[in-house]
This record gives structure tokens, sequence and C-alpha cells, in this order.
């Protein structure tokens, strides 16, 4: 059963259980709120002895606005609680605060799901029965976790999922897995438009399938990128085919509107890759202005929303992991190509993936692709620039555009917010324009020895 089945979720009267605080202290959020790793540096410091937030700041090596915002998050979940003493504040591990982590480790004994997955269930039980989340809100569009909010497409995707299958782990990690599986149709669909032949195609798909990158995010819990990625190859696949057969772009244009609210990484990957795609194809665009005018539209509405999100709450989780937040002697822009770079190298493609503090996010001793894909890419990237069309183009765009995620955010490589780079629009058409060229050639060598 999910963590939110540990005592304390619900008081006598039926309702959540609250700390001295009024904080929520059930145990996905409480968990959830020590999910962060620089907020367990935090608790750390404050076992030790009560600490300021200057203190703090010189000890852990961050920026004030950060730890303060940290310590928010620990104290309305109620491990930390404060004390004024003239004109300093310090911190200190809440009393109950060991007790209530023994309970809830004891209530969520057997439970394999980590916090951040757990609290999307969460999540969507509560919408399921109630329609409000954990604070009382109607169907809200951004959900509030105790800093590490939630987009709202994988909550509500996977509500029907907890409906059918209950509050279990199954539950939460099939909807993911279903996800993964329909990416590899996607595909193939994309790849149809991309390459106009079935066996670049199937090989796109196939690449895909067997993906290291591709097989461990599925078979977990992590929803947000796995339908983010399900979503962008769809909607370049109508895209591509509106603009073939000359018939609305709204389908497409709805398909890359929700894509916005599956996962942050989407908020910078599609701008610029919406400007290629303007470049490449503007004669086609232009010629149904109307059908233009309202795909943009769509897109604009679906955007307000994000952009008033993000100007008016600084707890979204993209100002925590924002580049500017990062302690470095470098200048942003020479750090940002540092962190760019690291997604092309071999260490993080073929040998060790991210090897970041969060095992989860790679596979120990395995890179996020295999190293017989190597010369498969090595002739794709040739077929690319052989074959130089707009169809390649886009290609090599996406794969460009794919690692900005994870380049912009404090930590990279982050195999997590690149993952589209696992696409077709990436590393597997690559491959699959190598596999087609190596075919070809096999063939007319086949021919020439005949």
């Amino acid at each position: 059963m999910f963590p939110w089945n540990a005592p304390g979720r619900r008081d006598e009267n039926g309702e959540i259980a609250r700390g001295p605080s009024g904080a929520l202290v059930d145990a996905a959020d409480l968990y959830a709120a020590l999910a962060d790793r620089n907020r367990r540096r935090i608790l750390e410091q404050v076992r030790q002895k009560e600490r300021s937030v200057s203190e703090l700041v010189r000890a852990l090596r961050m920026r004030q606005p950060l730890v303060s915002h940290h310590l928010k998050v620990l104290r309305e979940a109620g491990v930390i609680e404060p004390e004024r003493r003239g004109t300093w504040i310090f911190y200190r591990l809440a009393p109950s605060a060991v007790e209530r982590l023994k309970a809830f480790t004891a209530g969520l004994s057997g439970a394999p799901l980590p916090p951040d997955e757990a609290a999307v269930g969460y999540l969507a039980d509560l919408i399921l029965h109630n329609g409000k989340d954990q604070f009382g809100e109607f169907l809200p569009l951004f959900f509030r976790n105790f800093g590490d909010d939630k987009l709202p497409l994988v909550v509500y995707a996977d509500v029907p999922f907890v409906a059918v299958l209950g509050r279990t782990e199954f539950a939460v990690r099939f909807m993911v897995a279903l996800a993964g599986s329909l990416t590899i149709v996607t595909t193939y669909l994309l790849g149809k438009e991309l390459f106009r032949r079935e066996l670049p195609s199937f090989l796109a798909a196939a690449s895909l399938a067997i993906m290291p990158w591709h097989i461990h995010y599925s078979r977990t819990g992590f929803g947000e990128t796995v339908i983010f990625l399900l979503l962008l190859s769809f909607g370049l696949y109508l895209l591509l085919k509106a603009i073939r057969l000359e018939t609305s772009l709204l389908p497409a244009a709805f398909t890359f509107a929700f894509s916005l609210y599956s996962y942050r990484a989407a908020w910078v990957v599609l701008p610029p890759l919406f400007l290629v795609i303007g470049v490449l194809y503007w004669r086609e665009l232009l010629r149904d202005r109307r059908n233009l005018m309202w795909s943009l539209g769509v897109l604009a509405a679906f955007a307000v929303p994000i952009l008033r999100h993000i100007l008016s709450d600084s707890s979204d989780r993209s100002e925590q992991t924002w580049i500017f937040k990062v302690e470095s002697d470098k200048s942003t822009l020479s750090l940002f190509w540092q962190y760019y770079r690291s997604y092309f190298s071999t260490s993080f493609l073929f040998t060790e993936g991210d090897h970041g503090p969060i095992v989860r996010h790679y596979l120990p001793g395995q890179g996020m692709i295999y190293w017989f894909q190597a010369p498969l890419l090595l002739l794709g990237f040739f077929g690319c620039g052989y074959n130089l069309n707009r169809r390649s183009l886009l290609v090599v765009a996406l794969l460009l555009f794919s690692p900005l995620g994870g380049a912009l955010s404090v930590e990279s490589p982050h195999s997590l917010r690149a993952f589209a780079m696992a696409l077709l629009g990436g590393l597997c058409a690559i491959a699959a324009f190598g596999c087609w060229g190596a075919a070809v050639v096999l063939m007319l060598l086949s021919q020439a020895a005949g």
C-alpha cells in the first residue's frame, strides 16, 4: 500500500492530521519534505546543534534565499522548529520529529515507492475521493507538495488507475509503464513521417524499446518525464502529418499544450523547437493563416497560467533548481556550457549515466545507451549530413535542444531532465539513420558481389 496508509494521516474526526504549526504531517508529505538532498543536509546540521540561517549558509555554502526556502519547507512539515533570540532566529530539530519519523518508517515497511512517486498516487487518491488536494483546493492546476510541487497531468492521469487498481504501488507504476509502451508506438508513427519508409521507422521504435534509458524510467514512477516524451513524439507526428496533408494543426497544438503540464523540461525545450519548425516549414504553415493563428492561440492560452505561476510563486520547483542558484567561481554561461557538453560525453551515454546522488536515475555501471549503438550514431550523423533536408535538420534540432532542461538546472548531467534525448528526434533517430545506412550499404555490397 501507499505511504499515505501510514499511521497518523487522519485524526479522530476523520480530518487530515496536523502538527503543532498547523502543517500536514501525512507520511507522503513528510517524506516529500525530506526528499531533497539539501534539506537533508540542513537537517543533519540542526540535528547536531541549533543553527541560525547565517550559520547554515556558511556551513552548506548555499545562498541565503535558498536556505530560507528549505527551512520553510522543513518547518511546515513539522521537522524543525524556530526560536527567536533577540534579532536572531535559531532552528533546531523538533522534539517529536524523531518519534514521528520512526512511526512513519514503521508504517512504510515494505513500501517500495520513494516519496516523490508516492506523492503522485496520494494526490490522485485525494482528487478521486474529494476532488481537492491536501490543502483543500478544488481541482488545482498546480499541486503544492512541500517543496516538490507536481504538475497536474501526471496526477490526473493516475486517477483512473488508482480508482481501478486501488491505492497500490502498481497503480502508479503501471500508468508510467503504459505511457512508456505507448511511446514506442508514437515513435514508430513519427518515424513514418520523418523517414517515409518502414524499415528506419521500425528500427527507431526498436532502438527506443531496448534502450536502457527508456526501459529504466518506464519501470519507475517518474510519470512526468515519460508522459512528456509520449506527448512530444505524438505531437510531432500530428504536426508533420498535418503539414504534409494540409489539415488542421489543432490536434498537434493541443498535444503540445498538454505537454507543458507534464514536465518542466518542456518549458525550455519546446520554444526553440517551435522556432526551428517555423523556420523549416514557414511556407506550409502560412498557407492557412487562420489555422495557424488558432493553433498559436491554443498554445498561448495554455502557457499563460504557467507564466503567472512562475512569476507569482517563488517556491516552484523550477525556481529551486535554476542554474542561477549554483554557487560557482565560473560565470553562468561557462557553467551552462559545461553542463550542456556533459550530456554528449561517453561516460554519460555509454558507461556511467549521470552517476549522481539519486541512484534511481541510472543503472550502476551502465550508460544511458549501449556501446554497440555508437557506430550507428556515427553513421546516422553522416547520413543526416549527406541527405540534408528539413526532416534531418529537425532530428538534429531535437537532439541539440533535448538537454536544455538539464543544462539549465543545478545538477548535470541529469538523465531525468534530459530524457527527451532518448526520443526518435534524438538518439533513436540518429541510430535509425545509421541502421538504415548500414543496411543499404550491405545491400549494395551484396549486389556488387553477386
